[in-house]
Parts: C-alpha cells; sequence; structure tokens
C-alpha cells in the first residue's frame, strides 16, 4: 500500500518522507530527555552501581571502586546537581521538532486531498 501512494504520488512523496523523518526524530530525542530526567533522579543508580563495581573488580582486580549502593548514590547525588537541568535542552529541542512536525503535518492535510 505504501509503495503503490509512493509510486503513485512521487513528487509528493519527499513532504511525507520529511513529516515522518520530522516525528520520528521528535521521538528519538524526546526519549533520551525523559531517560536523562528518570537518570536525574536516581532511577538507574543500582544498574550503575553494578557495572562500576564490575568494571572496577575486572580491571582492578578485588578493590571496589564505591562500598556500598549508598556510597554510589551519594556521589552520583554530587554529580547530578552539576548536571541537574540537562534534561531540558534535549525535550526543548524535541519540542521544536515536534512543532515543525505539526506544522508539516497540517499543510500536508490542507493542501492534499488523501
Amino acid at each position: 500500500m505504501l509503495l503503490l501512494r509512493y509510486v503513485a504520488y512521487k513528487e509528493k512523496a519527499e513532504i511525507f518522507a520529511w513529516c515522518d523523518s520530522l516525528f520520528i526524530t521528535f521521538g528519538t530525542i524526546f526519549g533520551i530527555g525523559a531517560l536523562s530526567l528518570l537518570s536525574s533522579f536516581g532511577a538507574f543508580d543500582l544498574i550503575g552501581y553494578s557495572f562500576a563495581n564490575i568494571f572496577s573488580v575486572i580491571i582492578h582486580k578485588d578493590q571496589k571502586k564505591y562500598v556500598d549502593v549508598i556510597d554510589y548514590r551519594d556521589k552520583r547525588i554530587e554529580k547530578n546537581t552539576k548536571t541537574k537541568w540537562s534534561y531540558f535542552v534535549y525535550i526543548g529541542i524535541s519540542m521544536l521538532f515536534l512543532i515543525a512536525a505539526l506544522a508539516l503535518y497540517i499543510y500536508i492535510k490542507c493542501n492534499y486531498d488523501f
């Protein structure tokens, strides 16, 4: 069905591709921002602690980098205060892509009859 639409409306297919790519880009960047927001609240601290200990034991042989999860969390809180609002950049840029995608979608709906 999509192939027939592309062949029938070859000159219009490029504007549909732009609209789709803007929505996909919005979703991807917004997802990164949402995960950054969750990470700043400490949602992935246990996973980070696990990987930090695995790699420190592999590299330094029987020396843990962190004493326990609480020590890791305290050090992450210090780091998160420095990069506390970094997720706003991702969400802000994704909103620009959403606005562009919606504007292009409205343009397509108004000018093309499908």
